[in-house]
């Protein structure tokens, strides 16, 4: 009796479980963030803001229901990558946003009818939809479908996932970030490497993606931490690792033709209230102004509400120096799950904010700094794995505080 073959899931039109609440988790996060978006501007009205943080004429083109819709997605840090899209390098403090997600959104600004804001949030999008395949890709080879899927929906709800679906570059950093690690774990170093030259061009903290680089190269290189050998020439790959530096020294030359300072970028942190700390005073004075916060609020001092002092202390405070907290605590279990490349990576994305607090508000964006971290979520779904009402209470906590950031960003409230 001949067997007969049984069809592939894929060629049947259905797709494994796991790769079904992804895909959902990732879909239901965003329809939440834009609809909660919407309806929030939609009934309180907008929040009258200075000028010196807006722009109407490029930020603000729309009005009634499609500036509810969409412009609401162009505040704070969108105004400023607005405005570089639109006219370039011209303000003093513009040099601390980094240029490739601004020259995308010229490039596509054409087809969007001229409209930055719109340009912007696609880019965003389907740089999240990118990120969230490689990191589910990536994570099933470490592990399994159902460690990938939980991942995925921890970052897609996590409370400042929120700017995955602004005029903001974490998506594009996210998918570049992963894209290295993707390419260097199939041995494409030089895919690997440009993604790293690209990643360097969004963000400063990408010229740290030489260090997991290097790691995995060491790894199938068969390199240990005692010995460390070069063969030639097949060695010779280590040198597509020079094009990630090669990212920031490209922007680096640019300031220097365009502004006479080259390191603009980093001197104008400066203006930003930032400047360069111990990460253990920084650590130390974000845990005193977090308490002072928490009990302020306890004590029924302060409202929590977008745009109080009660969710100002959540801002600046309590929600950074949570998330710090947990974030050293999955560092700490995933040391022996996770490969060594990812954990550096975390330890850098860990670190890197400490280093430059900002001035009354030590921790100030490291919650959203967070969400760039993928390791952490990695952990996060591996010591939730067998704790069902676990991985739902963190779920269910994290949608609470996505809700509370997408209201108040689209009141143009900080979020971080």
């Amino acid at each position: 009796m001949t067997k007969t073959r049984p069809v592939p899931r894929l060629l049947a039109g259905t797709a494994p479980r796991p790769a079904r609440f992804a895909l959902a988790a990732c879909l239901l996060s965003r329809v939440v963030v834009f609809l909660a978006g919407f309806l929030w501007v939609s009934f309180t009205g907008e929040w009258s803001r200075s000028l010196v943080i807006r722009d109407p004429r490029y930020a603000e083109a729309l009005h009634g229901v499609a500036g509810r819709l969409v412009d609401i997605w162009a505040h704070w840090d969108g105004v400023w990558f607005v405005r570089i899209a639109s006219n370039g390098y011209r303000h003093a403090d513009s040099a601390a946003f980094f240029p490739l997600y601004p020259l995308l959104m010229r490039l596509l600004a054409p087809l969007t009818g001229g409209n930055y804001v719109i340009a912007g949030i696609a880019i965003s999008l389907l740089a999240y939809g990118v990120a969230m395949v490689l990191l589910y890709k990536l994570t099933a080879k470490l592990f399994d479908p159902t460690v990938a899927a939980w991942t995925v929906a921890f970052v897609s709800w996590f409370p400042t996932s929120t700017v995955f679906s602004a005029v903001y570059s974490e998506s594009l950093f996210l998918m570049l970030t992963l894209a290295a690690f993707w390419f260097a774990t199939r041995r494409h170093w030089a895919l690997a490497a440009l993604a790293g030259f690209f990643a360097a061009l969004t963000r400063n903290s990408g010229i740290l993606l030489v260090v997991p680089l290097l790691l995995l190269y060491g790894r199938e290189a068969g390199w240990t931490w005692r010995r460390v050998r070069l063969r030639w020439p097949r060695d010779l790959r280590l040198l597509w690792l020079l094009l990630v530096p090669a990212g920031l020294l490209s922007y680096a030359a640019y300031l220097q033709a365009k502004l006479g300072n080259a390191t603009a970028f980093s001197s104008d942190q400066s203006n930003w209230h930032r400047y360069l700390s111990d990460p253990f005073s920084t650590v130390y004075d974000g845990g005193r102004k977090a308490a002072w916060g928490a009990l302020r609020i306890v004590e029924g001092h302060a409202s929590v509400a977008p745009g109080q002092p009660g969710y100002a202390y959540i801002v600046y405070a309590i929600a950074p120096f949570l998330v710090f907290a947990g974030a050293v605590a999955l560092i700490v279990l995933g040391w022996r799950r996770l490969p060594a490349s990812y954990t550096a990576w975390a330890l850098l994305g860990l670190a890197l904010p400490l280093l430059y607090p900002t001035v009354m508000r030590p921790l100030y964006s490291f919650h959203r700094f967070a969400v760039l971290i993928f390791p952490l979520f990695i952990v996060a779904a591996l010591v939730t794995r067998n704790v069902r009402w676990l991985r739902w209470t963190l779920l269910i906590a994290s949608a609470a505080g996505m809700l509370l950031f997408t209201f108040a960003f689209a009141w143009f409230a900080a979020i971080g």
